[in-house]
């Protein structure tokens, strides 16, 4: 729950240091929880994929060892997110918001990597398909969680 809310947050302050903040309803509390929710379905649907995949896959173990790496992970950044959050709501400098968003994206690559190494440990996944995996659960839904960013600072959301 705190990290679905702190990528929230993240996203409202990235927003608003584009542009302005993101204008879905015109409501700004119906849009945080718009995006909460949004938040919420694509993490908890990767996490529901790779129980599918592992299970479809007959890599149980694999697949529980993964999930349990995102977890961390996820609790890792939230100790890293809530600090830089607010840093980023008190201290309006673009120094702090590129310092910040460097910091999160060396945790995630953290997670690619340590991800990458779980995958390696599996011998029965061939490398091509394990990269395909990282891309598609990794790397895809950061690139569209920062197009609709970019798209809702520029209030070209609905219309």
């Amino acid at each position: 729950g705190l990290y679905f809310l702190s990528f929230t947050l993240l996203i409202r302050s990235i927003a608003e240091h584009f542009g302005s903040a993101p204008a879905i309803t015109g409501n700004e509390w119906l849009d945080l929880l718009i995006i909460f929710g949004v938040v919420a379905f694509v993490i908890l649907g990767k996490y529901l994929t790779i129980l599918m995949l592992a299970f479809i896959f007959h890599v149980k173990e694999s697949g529980e060892r993964y999930l349990t790496n995102q977890i961390t992970f996820s609790l890792i950044s939230v100790l890293l997110l809530v600090p830089l959050l607010l840093i980023l709501e008190f201290q309006e400098s673009d120094f702090m918001f590129f310092v910040s968003l460097i910091l999160l994206g060396l945790l995630h690559l953290m997670r690619i990597s340590r991800s990458f190494v779980v995958g390696l440990s599996e011998r029965s996944f061939n490398l091509f398909y394990l990269f395909l995996y990282l891309c598609t659960l990794e790397i895809v839904p950061l690139l569209v969680l920062l197009k609709t960013v970019l798209i809702l600072s520029n209030g070209e959301a609905f219309g």
